[in-house]
């Protein structure tokens, strides 16, 4: 669970008002034509989506994980970063 949450507090980091922003390093997404380098579009202001939306999963899953570690303190922060 350790890596988890490092991971997770990582990018817990760039959360701006719910939305991840200018999360550094190469966020590669996809191979798909119109990404760049296989970068999602990115808002002017440094938000995506895509990552968002990654985030949210990420999120969901450590939820799942964390409820059956019994570690309700990342239970009860997870949800409301869900949110």
């Amino acid at each position: 669970m350790l890596g988890e949450r490092q991971i997770l507090n990582y990018f817990i980091s760039y959360l701006d008002d719910g939305s991840l922003k200018n999360v550094p390093n190469w966020n590669f997404t996809d191979w798909a034509d119109g990404f760049q380098r296989g970068t999602g579009p990115i808002g002017e202001d440094g938000s995506s989506a895509v990552m968002d939306l990654q985030m949210l999963h990420a999120l969901q899953s450590a939820i799942e994980l964390e409820e059956y570690a019994g570690k309700d303190e990342y239970v009860t922060l997870y949800n409301d970063l869900a949110e």
